[in-house]
């Protein structure tokens, strides 16, 4: 009997370890270069060598042209490599330039929904995805700012960070929040780092630099572990060469998230240090194979950035759009019918267009099945929709025509 209480006593406490086990989870940010073009079809191949040795389950990506884009992305690269898990949220084109995009594991995260905050130039996409097996939801927004160092250029990426940080300020202070993308700066002091990093406006939004690197890092060579553009001395395909000499891409995290990111994870892929003003692939590369080194060259002209955060072990259940929220039509023309299975207590359902404005709140009632949007009169496109009740939250896309 005794023998057999402690076995029993042995499982209870191995089972609870496990429970517990922290959820990690691989954010990547990489430039695509301006995909899909002519030569995408062979770029794909690259581009899944570069994303197999990687393993992310989250990609926001930049340089995205269309909607056919992110389909090719997906199903011609994602897919083949990690057997079909992979899925994207909506393109939205709301720019004359190139577009951000959201790619994630859908065994890994739950997409939830997005936003939009428009700027001069392009857009800056905002996606909010949820852990899976964790209580954890993330905003995660891609930023491709102004191009070229000139004060004219400083400028106006110090707007377009302006833009976000007055955004987060508002609306996303004391959540987890990850600004990541092609940020185009050349030093730790540029306006736009201290738009988003500075102490104005709301401190609970100030966003932070994993490695805490201060300097300058264009062209300097003690910077040279951290640069990601660009890994080709040759140009090709629409791409910037001259060789590895710039950190333009970056991962910044809200202080929410400053003990999830495990720093040590944090990574210019294929940068080893000593490739300072060369490409990737010149010579032996010893942070990656020659296959992915030759692989990060012709793929793009930017080197991919990760880093590994480890989230909570609770149950996300209660804010999962999964067996709680039932949208018909999609796409709807005149009115889509919400229907709702369990709701407790009243709620609130709010429509918002992808910038973010609010176009309906519709008041739940407490054990209410259905709740109908009437879209007659709102313009065609995509819109978010969240829920927000006592025992239930969910979030998703649903999109109007006409």
């Amino acid at each position: 009997m005794f023998p057999s209480i402690l076995r029993l006593l042995a499982l209870v406490l191995v089972a609870a370890t496990a429970v517990a086990q922290p959820t990690t989870i691989r954010v990547a940010t990489y430039n695509i270069l301006k995909y899909p073009n002519s030569d995408s079809t062979q770029r794909n191949a690259a581009l899944r060598t570069v994303v197999g040795a990687m393993r992310p389950h989250v990609i926001v990506a930049q340089e995205v042209e269309s909607r056919i884009g992110v389909e090719l992305f997906l199903n011609g690269v994602l897919d083949p490599v990690f057997d079909g898990r992979f899925e994207s949220a909506p393109f939205v084109d709301v720019s004359t330039d190139t577009e951000g995009a959201f790619f994630y594991d859908s065994t890994a995260v739950s997409y939830l929904g997005m936003e939009v905050i428009r700027t001069e130039l392009r857009g800056i996409f905002g996606y909010r995805f949820a852990v899976n097996g964790t209580t954890d939801t993330i905003w995660i927004y891609t930023v491709h700012l102004k191009a070229q160092d000139g004060s004219e250029e400083r400028v106006k990426r110090a707007q377009e960070a302006g833009h976000l940080r007055t955004h987060l300020d508002s609306a996303r202070a004391g959540g987890h929040v990850i600004v990541a993308g092609d940020f185009n700066v050349y030093n730790s002091s540029e306006p736009a780092l201290a738009a988003l990093m500075g102490e104005q406006g709301n401190a609970a939004a100030r966003l932070i630099d994993p490695l805490a690197s201060v300097g300058d890092w264009h062209s300097n060579a003690e910077f040279a572990a951290i640069h990601t553009q660009s890994p080709r001395t040759t140009q090709f395909g629409g791409g910037v060469h001259g060789g590895l000499d710039d950190r333009f891409d970056l991962i910044l995290v809200s202080g929410s998230l400053s003990s999830v990111i495990d720093r040590a994870t944090y990574t210019a892929f294929g940068n080893d240090g000593r490739h300072f003003n060369k490409a990737i692939n010149d010579g032996t590369n010893t942070a990656v194979s020659a296959d992915v080194a030759q692989a990060l060259h012709d793929g793009s002209d930017h080197l991919p950035v990760f880093a590994d955060f480890r989230f909570g072990f609770a149950s996300i259940a209660a804010d999962r759009a999964v067996g709680t929220l039932r949208v018909s039509p999609n796409p709807a023309a005149d009115v889509v019918h919400f229907e709702i299975d369990g709701l407790g207590g009243a709620g609130m359902l709010t429509i918002r267009r992808v910038d973010g404005a609010v176009v309906a709140r519709l008041d739940v009632e407490p054990g209410a099945r259905r709740v109908d949007w009437r879209c007659g009169d709102v313009a065609s496109g995509l819109y978010t929709y969240s829920l927000e009740a006592t025992n239930r939250r969910a979030a998703g896309t649903v999109v109007v025509v006409r």
